[in-house]
């Protein structure tokens, strides 16, 4: 859900401010409902309006945003954090990937995924960086057995196919003195929501399993979105957050650092 907040900001999914200039949510607003659709650029929201004999109804309200308060806020909060991660910034990469069975380039490929995605927000690799993108797969037994039944001609004579649950847990972060300022992780199963498995000529069921997992990984690696810019106010959920009110915007809390 977007919508357009004048010139240079957009609300996403009534919630997260983005400075599109910027490439980053720069705050937070909060409000009893956000309307999703509106007639112009305000935001449009409700909330508890005063009513006669000290009663309140709820009432719709409209704010431009951001606020007067926020915009000088932001401004003031830009010039004093320090940027981590942004376009023309260069970044070591540190990766533990394992060898995986019939994916002899598996660790190829996943490093030329990230570089991929790196080079599209204009950040370069280079080593002895004092900002790191740590990437790391980790497989591990569930501790579960699945069982499948055969399925077709003679299926009732077949007893049923046991395997072994097994995982792979992903995980990529931006780190930087041991502080992680952005991360994203996944962990996939080998089973996992597969009810019916059809297998090729000479494949077995835990090679169509272990392959559907690792692949699985690789669409995760793929699919990652870093963020535009980082700085140092505790990743990219914003500076501050404030609550719609009728009377306007009031502030919640500002970032650690930026009080």
């Amino acid at each position: 859900q977007l919508q357009w907040c004048g010139s240079g900001h957009v609300l996403v999914n009534g919630k997260w401010l983005v400075d599109l200039s910027r490439g980053i949510a720069v705050w937070r607003y909060t409000a009893s409902k956000i309307l999703a659709s509106t007639p112009d650029e305000r935001c449009w929201y409700t909330d508890n309006i005063p009513a006669s004999a000290g009663k309140s109804r709820m009432g719709l309200c409209s704010l431009a945003l951001p606020d007067a308060i926020v915009k000088q806020r932001v401004e003031r909060i830009y010039s004093q954090a320090r940027q981590i991660v942004g376009p023309g910034s260069q970044i070591s990469l540190n990766v533990r990937v394992p060898q995986v069975p019939n994916i002899p380039d598996y660790a190829q490929r996943v490093e030329a995924m990230i570089a991929r995605q790196l080079a599209e927000s204009q950040v370069t690799i280079a080593p002895g960086q004092a900002v790191m993108l740590e990437v790391s797969v980790t497989p591990s037994a569930t501790g579960e057995t699945h069982s499948f039944k055969p399925w077709g001609s003679g299926r009732d004579s077949v007893p049923p196919m046991q395997v072994a649950g097994q995982k792979v847990a992903c995980r990529v972060a931006i780190t930087s003195s041991g502080k992680v300022y952005w991360e994203q992780d996944r962990a996939v199963e080998n089973v996992g929501f597969m009810s019916i498995v059809h297998l090729k000529p000479g494949e077995n069921l835990d090679q169509h399993l272990a392959k559907f997992m690792w692949n699985h990984t690789l669409t995760f690696f793929e699919q990652i979105a870093f963020p535009g810019r980082i700085f140092d106010t505790g990743g990219t959920d914003g500076f501050g957050e404030s609550r719609l009110r009728a009377g306007g915007a009031e502030l919640s809390f500002l970032s650690r650092g930026f009080e």
